[in-house]
């Protein structure tokens, strides 16, 4: 499975509108027709990606939504719950009152 639909949306299209986007497509998102072969056969386990910007534009291109592109699902926590699972640390002042308090302490 590949981690773009480009391929898919371009077999969607009438062969004469195919034809005609296929030769200028590469020129419109400012890339050479080899690598944008080479951003459609990007496998979806790959560490290789497509810029942002050219993506956008390939959106555009195709009328799809923010997203409707890529073939995986991206999630991740919203940053609260992130700070949440972080353990409680002192800060360097609380640390400092403490050792004061202990100098303080009469043995």
């Amino acid at each position: 499975m590949y981690k773009y639909k480009i391929k898919e949306f371009m077999d969607q299209l009438p062969v004469i509108e195919y034809r005609k986007l296929n030769t200028q497509l590469h020129r419109v998102i400012g890339v050479s027709r080899n690598t944008l072969i080479n951003y459609s056969l990007i496998k979806i386990t790959s560490k290789k990606d497509i810029p942002y910007s050219t993506i956008r534009k390939l959106e555009i291109i195709f009328g799809v939504k923010y997203g409707d592109l890529t073939n995986q699902n991206i999630t991740c926590d919203h940053y609260k719950k992130i700070i949440d699972r972080i353990p409680e640390r002192p800060t360097r002042r609380l640390q400092r009152k403490k050792r004061v308090k202990r100098m303080e302490q009469p043995d």
